[in-house]
């Protein structure tokens, strides 16, 4: 299951330009694609399912600092961003895909 998630995962992050291309959406618009954040909080959740929610803490303890202080950044950039929803929802889209990374990757090994 959890070779699946990494499948559809990287296929999807693989066809992202490609889909924003098509999309009817106007460009810098902020809205984003509703699929395309539902489909990275439903491959977060089976990526989690398929590890355990008891690996969770161990896998963040082993996240590097870097990581950590880019992110930091990223939420303390909210404070000043000209839209701050939309802001937020791209900090938190961005957190599940490093954290589905982290977890499909170590399920993997």
């Amino acid at each position: 299951m959890a070779k699946v998630a990494l499948f559809c995962f990287l296929t999807f992050v693989l066809m992202a330009p490609a889909l924003e291309v098509s999309s009817s959406t106007p460009k810098f618009s902020g809205e984003g694609n509703v699929w395309r954040q539902v489909f990275y909080v439903l491959t977060f959740a089976t990526a989690v399912s398929c590890t355990g929610i008891a690996n969770i803490p161990r896998l963040l303890r082993r996240t590097p600092l870097s990581i950590w202080a880019m992110m930091a950044w990223c939420l303390l950039s909210i404070t000043w961003a000209i839209d701050p929803a939309t802001s937020a929802r791209r900090f938190f889209l961005t957190l599940l895909v490093i954290a589905t990374i982290y977890v499909l990757i170590a399920r993997a090994q």
